[in-house]
């Protein structure tokens, strides 16, 4: 049961995802930099809580 729960997730995940990669690659310039730079910024503080 828990094999099959966490697939179905995993399946959900993967839908959700490339629905916002698709949605994602059709945005101006102007946006697509600011979520660059927003995605930058969080793996720049996911970095410094290793410490």
């Amino acid at each position: 049961m828990a094999d099959n729960y966490l697939e179905r997730h995993r399946e959900d995940y993967e839908q959700r995802k490339a629905r916002y990669l698709a949605r994602k690659k059709h945005l101006s310039p102007e946006i697509r930099a600011r979520i660059a730079a927003r995605e930058r910024g969080m793996d720049n503080k996911n970095e410094g809580s290793e410490e």
